[in-house]
């Protein structure tokens, strides 16, 4: 394959976008033909992720006074699920761990949330109870990212404060964390970031974001797919209802689209050019940060960007043109790989999936996920970082 390099310095880079746009579409279809329909035309329907995707969402609805589908649906499994659904938060295992009382969880009514008792233990609890509770703030380090909030809420009101002052309700991974928390509540009974809910996101996404109704969800057995009411009344909020009602929709289009099929590099760029648009450039910390955001649903330990090196010129080079200035290699020596390929297998940059996620240079011939941009940021006034190379 013959490739010709364009070297491209832009001026400063300033992106206010988020990674996806919302479409409402003003066709009364079921829950299943609405999804079908933005799967087919968009790329899901709608995940809401926080209350601006709330409000970028109704602002696409000017005028319609109605509910409208998004993508939570009801299943028969309901899981117990950490409040801060960030991937690259964990590490293997730590989502996992749980520390419950002897004959905890009971799943008595209404006990859908996790408090921990005074001593370690957790047990579940009528959310509305109004308890003290423990916020998680990332941009501290050691004891201080777990803060005891002297005033009792309940576990949704709790979420709702941890998240607009903090970064979430407190999750719990390991044992020496709960041993922590603990130095933090100094024996109090505190609601922590567990809940229980059988409510998942059509595109599997992990969004923990909720914003029922008070009255729903009301379990009735049959109603098992949310609509959002965009009444005055009602300002957005979620309601449970029959999943063979017909109302419009809201769907999802991502700026990036994230390919859970196995190719090498050389086949996963020739799917995105004949399918979306091309490989993922990532010439700016903004899409590194979406790039993270969409690997976090990969099935391979790491996903393929549209990195390259070219050994002619002994440089790394972006697919869309701009040699590579920006940077978020794992190691300074990953860089250094790239001439290895030079003799043998081209080398590639992949994106690590887990904590860190960072660059990694791999053999083109791995098989991974990978991903795309589509024509929604092809249309994007992107620009790259301002560097000397």
């Amino acid at each position: 394959m013959e490739w010709r390099l364009v070297l491209m310095l832009f001026p400063g880079f300033v992106m206010e976008c988020i990674p996806h746009h919302f479409h409402f579409v003003n066709m009364s279809k079921t829950w299943t033909e609405a999804q079908r329909y933005c799967r087919e035309q968009y790329t899901d329907l709608a995940t809401i992720e926080n209350m601006e995707d709330m409000q970028m969402m109704i602002d696409t609805a000017k005028g319609y006074d109605g509910k409208a589908w998004i993508g939570l649906h009801q299943t028969d499994v309901p899981s117990w699920k950490w409040s801060l659904a960030d991937d690259g938060s964990y590490s293997p295992g730590e989502v996992n761990f749980t520390k419950w009382d002897k004959g905890e969880p009971s799943g008595g009514a209404g006990e859908e949330c996790a408090e921990r008792l005074p001593g370690g233990l957790w047990n579940d609890k009528d959310c509305n109870t109004p308890l003290l509770f423990v916020c998680y703030d990332e941009t501290h380090s050691g004891n201080k990212r777990y803060v005891l909030i002297d005033e009792k809420k309940s576990w949704r009101e709790a979420q709702k404060y941890c998240r607009e002052n903090h970064t979430d309700l407190v999750s719990v991974r390991h044992k020496e964390e709960n041993q922590l928390v603990e130095k933090t509540v100094g024996g109090k009974t505190v609601w922590i970031g567990l809940f229980r809910d059988d409510w998942t996101w059509s595109d599997q996404r992990t969004s923990s974001f909720r914003h029922w109704r008070p009255d729903a969800p009301d379990n009735k057995g049959t109603d098992n797919c949310a609509v959002t009411w965009l009444t005055q009344g009602n300002k957005g909020t979620w309601k449970d209802c029959k999943c063979d009602d017909k109302h419009p929709f809201f769907c999802r289009l991502d700026k990036l689209q994230l390919v859970k099929k196995n190719l090498s590099w050389t086949e996963a760029h020739m799917y995105c050019r004949e399918r979306h648009m091309d490989l993922v450039s990532v010439f700016t910390e903004e899409i590194q940060r979406w790039v993270m955001e969409e690997a976090k649903q990969a099935s391979t330990e790491h996903v393929w960007l549209g990195l390259r090196y070219l050994c002619p010129l002994d440089i790394w080079f972006w697919v869309s043109g701009e040699t590579v200035c920006w940077d978020r290699w794992a190691e300074e020596r990953e860089e250094e790989d790239g001439r290895k390929g030079c003799a043998g297998d081209q080398r590639a940059g992949a994106l690590q999936h887990g904590v860190g996620q960072q660059w990694v240079s791999l053999p083109e011939s791995t098989r991974l996920n990978f991903i795309c941009t589509t024509e929604e940021m092809a249309n994007m006034d992107l620009q790259g970082a301002d560097c000397q190379c």
